[in-house]
């Protein structure tokens, strides 16, 4: 997980953040890094920042959607500066989670720095949802903020191709 961290904590610096659209713009890419030592096993980082973001929250940083497999397991994080800090109660954060024009779902999700998380088989479950679908909305399920981040999901069957290429969706990695 700490790979993850790092990554998104690394993007979160050389991104700007997301602003809302004003008009139909291409969705922003997935960033796909795949890392490996002589006789160590492969690391795998996809991120994917949100489309929109709103209220923007000034200095925030991007809101990052970012997947890992590596010797430690496999993760899925959302990194949403200020908002998880804000709002986390015992390291716990529920998250309303809306897949394209499906009802949101609740979902509690660990809470560590400005990430919210997803670890082992449910994190691999809960990124095998995503793999058919074209949109994710997200906001916190307490009501208590409005705000709310959206992933185009365009993309990511090619993070979900090298995932299973790397054996990262089957029962060693849902650690």
């Amino acid at each position: 997980m700490f790979t993850l961290l790092i990554a998104l904590a690394s993007a979160a610096s050389t991104h700007h953040a997301a602003k809302p659209a004003k008009s139909a713009k291409p969705a922003r890419k997935w960033t796909i890094l795949e890392q490996s030592a002589e006789g160590s096993p492969k690391v795998l980082v996809a991120m994917k920042p949100a489309d929109t973001v709103a209220p923007v929250v000034a200095g925030a940083g991007p809101t990052i959607l970012g997947i890992t497999c590596d010797h430690q397991g496999f993760y899925v994080a959302i990194r949403w500066p200020n908002a998880v800090k804000a709002f986390t109660v015992g390291k716990k954060v529920p998250l309303s989670l809306k897949i394209d024009d499906a009802p949101a779902q609740t979902d509690t999700w660990g809470a560590r720095e400005s990430s919210a998380f997803k670890t082992g088989a449910e994190g691999i479950r809960w990124f095998q949802s995503l793999v058919a679908a074209k949109r994710l909305t997200v906001s916190f399920a307490d009501k208590k903020s409005r705000e709310q981040a959206v992933f185009d999901l365009t993309g990511i069957a090619a993070v979900d191709t090298k995932l299973q290429a790397l054996s990262c969706l089957g029962p060693d990695a849902a650690r």
